[in-house]
């Protein structure tokens, strides 16, 4: 069923708000539902029931999500931000998050465990959304999926009792992220695009990131930068983490595409907005996608900062292969060096083992050196199975 405010309803039927607001009052609005002190009126609805003729209603609290996806806050802020909430439980979530997307995944499973089955149902689902990354993040595979499943039955009571889109918007937003960026099949999901207007701000910008990133594993590299470029064009900058992950995810477009010149911009945007909170998780997750990128723009610049995403990168893409292997007869070897994955990416994809060179400010010869360990590692002896190990 889908919703709308009393104002639209009023302007629809041609009568006044506070009208509309009087009859649902008086129960003579059929499935009207209070939602965090607001009413929502069915769409089709047309004209009220009589006095007496009371339906029930149900009253569903809702409100923003306590992410910080959510939240604006000017970058090297975050902490400052955290540390201003008042209520102990948010402010502890908050941190937790905070922990993961610094790259300190144990903590943050620290926190947010007490949380998953929390009766508050803002801090229960904002729980168990970080609660499942952290724990891929970590190589806890069963936490991660019991968590995921917590958060989808949640939302599945809701909708059982009522379809409200706000609420809806997040059962498909999770659903999505969960299905994209652990590379599962979407095929049962309804479509992201259709419920993303009802999302608040932050989690609005990141299902941009979503559907980005899912054209680019669809090797629709054009459209992924053109969804990611006006994201950020039409959001407000202070959404700093899904603007971060957005600037990334096109900066992976962009090498795809070859505009390396303009990938470099766009990755050190994205890391001038995650420095000063320390923010490495976000470049750790992409590392292998952005092929080289890291290495040109920080490894002699910043090589501290470089070392903690590569390290990062190292952990994580080991956890992830693990999950892929359990979901798939396929064997996809952890035994690739991070820069031996960015090299077979770029090999693959057109480039020549000269250009890598310079990408990467190696010599030809290390290039070589580099392509003929990932073959003997792989077990294969041709480009073409290479990009097929490479597109797994």
């Amino acid at each position: 069923m889908t919703y709308e405010t009393p104002s639209q309803t009023a302007k629809r039927l041609g009568v006044t708000p506070r009208a509309v607001q009087k009859w649902a009052v008086e129960g003579r609005i059929p499935g009207a539902n209070k939602v965090a002190g607001n009413w929502m009126i069915p769409a089709d609805f047309q004209e009220p029931t009589p006095k007496g003729g009371q339906t029930p209603v149900v009253n569903i609290p809702m409100r923003q999500s306590t992410s910080l996806l959510n939240v604006e806050f000017p970058p090297g802020q975050c902490l400052a931000y955290v540390e201003s909430l008042t209520d102990e439980d948010e402010k502890n979530l908050a941190y937790a998050e905070y922990c993961y997307y610094s790259g300190k995944p144990e903590e943050t499973i620290r926190i947010t465990e007490n949380y998953i089955n929390h009766e508050n149902p803002y801090l229960r689902t904002t729980a168990c959304l970080v609660y499942t990354f952290a724990n891929l993040s970590c190589g806890h595979i069963h936490m991660a999926k019991f968590s995921l499943d917590v958060l989808q039955q949640f939302y599945s009571r809701i909708d059982a009792m009522v379809k409200i889109p706000q609420i809806h918007s997040q059962r498909v937003w999770i659903s999505h992220a969960a299905t994209t960026l652990l590379h599962l099949s979407d095929e049962n999901l309804e479509p992201l695009e259709d419920w993303i207007r009802y999302l608040p701000g932050g989690m609005k910008m990141f299902a941009c990131y979503i559907i980005a990133h899912k054209m680019v594993l669809e090797n629709k590299f054009q459209g992924a930068h053109a969804v990611a470029k006006i994201a950020v064009e039409l959001s407000p900058e202070h959404y700093t983490i899904p603007m971060i992950y957005c600037k990334i995810i096109d900066t992976v477009a962009l090498m795809n595409l070859k505009r390396v010149e303009d990938a470099e911009i766009r990755f050190m945007t994205a890391w001038n907005l995650a420095a000063p909170d320390g923010f490495i998780e976000p470049f750790g997750e992409h590392y292998l996608m952005l092929q080289g990128i890291a290495e040109r723009c920080l490894k002699n610049t910043q090589p501290e900062a470089y070392k903690k995403i590569a390290d990062c990168a190292a952990v994580f893409s080991k956890h992830w292969r693990t999950l892929h292997n359990e979901k798939t007869s396929d064997n996809i070897s952890g035994e690739l060096t991070t820069t031996e994955f960015s090299i077979a990416m770029l090999y693959t994809r057109g480039w020549s083992a000269k250009e890598i060179a310079s990408h990467l400010d190696i010599s030809v010869r290390t290039v070589y050196r580099h392509i003929s360990n990932i073959y003997a590692v792989l077990g294969i002896r041709s480009v073409a199975e290479l990009r097929e190990f490479v597109l797994k």
